[in-house]
Parts: structure tokens; sequence; C-alpha cells
């Protein structure tokens, strides 16, 4: 919470998904809050989880902006996130009418658990390798390189799109990258402005974990790269899914 009331941009609006936990727990953190940003925070409880895609896509059509981005539990924004992001957006959408979108560098911290005690054990460059400027379509079709936290991104070009797939486990966030980028173009600003955070509480079961995303992402690259080729036989034309399958 605190990265996100810590922003030196004010105006934002927040709104919480609780996936179908337990709410009583959850209500005390945010009591305060609420109290202290007056019309800025909404919580809503999930009664049943609904995994993270259909999670996101609740929350995303329950706000009332311009712009949107998501914000994890686990990850952190700098205080200058929202305020640099939007001022890039402004700036890049003068000079590119079709931006829908900003993203910016992202480090990635990899932590240690132990009770309640967080060890940060390293910190990485994540998609620091990109340069300032327009992102490549292309590239994109290759794999996904823009983290969700972040993303500033356009809402009502997000709405256009039908948001994200719920049909999808892993990989939902390539998928909604590729259908922004199919609307309008996305500016990569040179700024490392968030942080992936990766836990780990014991680094056997983390080897175990492992195994099992590593099976699942292979699924759902296949899965995606079928309905992106799909819809482009369906329609009689190459398109994203052609690249994809062609540039594998």
């Amino acid at each position: 919470m605190d990265s996100i009331t810590g922003q030196s941009y004010p105006h934002w609006q927040l709104v919480i998904i609780n996936d179908g936990a337990e709410p009583a727990g959850i209500n005390r953190l945010t009591e305060a809050y609420q109290a202290e940003y007056p019309g800025q925070l909404e919580l809503i409880h999930l009664p049943q989880p609904v995994g993270p895609a259909r999670a996101a896509n609740t929350g995303l059509l329950h706000l009332d902006t311009e712009l949107a981005a998501f914000h994890d539990d686990d990850d952190t924004w700098s205080p200058d996130f929202l305020l640099r992001a939007t001022q890039t957006y402004r700036e890049a959408g003068l000079r590119l009418p079709q931006i829908g979108g900003v993203v910016c560098h992202v480090n990635r911290v990899v932590e240690d658990v132990e009770g309640n005690i967080i060890r940060i054990r390293k910190t990485e460059n994540h998609n620091q390798h990109i340069g300032t400027g327009l992102l490549s379509l292309r590239e994109l079709c290759k794999g996904n390189f823009i983290p969700l936290i972040g993303f500033l991104f356009d809402l009502k070009t997000a709405k256009e799109t039908g948001l994200f797939d719920p049909g999808m486990s892993v990989l939902s966030d390539w998928d909604f990258c590729l259908q922004m980028m199919m609307k309008k173009d996305i500016w990569l600003q040179g700024e490392t402005l968030a942080a992936i955070h990766h836990r780990e509480t014991v680094r056997e079961e983390s080897h175990r974990n492992l195994s099992s995303d590593i099976a699942q992402t292979a699924l759902y690259t296949v899965y995606l790269e079928n309905k992106w080729l799909r819809r482009d036989l369906q329609n009689g034309r190459s398109g994203a899914g052609t690249l994809m399958n062609l540039l594998k």
C-alpha cells in the first residue's frame, strides 16, 4: 500500500481486488488508508477465487480513469513512477498520437523469506537492455518483455481489447500486451521506476515450483500461438499469429 500512497503524483484511484481470501484481515489493513484517502480507494471482495486474469479484469472495469496500471501485492513502484510515466505518456503522445501506453525499466529483486523476515539476496536488471523509444510489435511477437508493474496504459484502449483472457493461468500478460500493441504503440521510458520481487521460502519447494512453472509456460505458449494464428486464419490474412509462429 505504501508503494501507492507514497506516490508523488497525488491524483490516483486504487481498486483492490481480494481474490477469494478471508476478508477480515484485508478490511483491517485498508480501513486506515480509506480514512486517509477518502474517495481514492475501493476494496472489492470476490466470494471465490477466480484467478489473476479475471481479478485483473474486475479491477479495470471498476476504474474510472484515463490511464491505468497494475500493482501486484509483492511488487513495488518508486515514488515517482506515476508522475514520470504520466509525463512521458503526455510528451510521447504529442509526438506520436498513436501512443497507448508507457513502460519503464524494471528491476528484479530476489528475496529470501524466513518467517516474517525478508532479506534481499540480489537485485538484477530485468528489461534495461531495451532502449528508450517505440517498442517493436515484431519483437513482442517473439516473447513478452513488458512487465505489468512498469506499464501505464490507456484504459479505454485496454477495454476495447477485451482485457485479459480468463482461460490463461499464465502468460495472460503477454496476450494483453499484444492486444494493446495491435491497437496502439507503446513507448519505453528509460528510467528504472519499478521492481518485480521474487520471494523464496524453502529452496526445495522453489525447485519443484520451477519445474511446474516451466511446464505451464510451455503449454500456454503453444496455446497463445494457436489462439493468434487461428485468428489470422479465420480472418484470411497474415498477422501477429503468423509472426509468432514464424519467429519461433
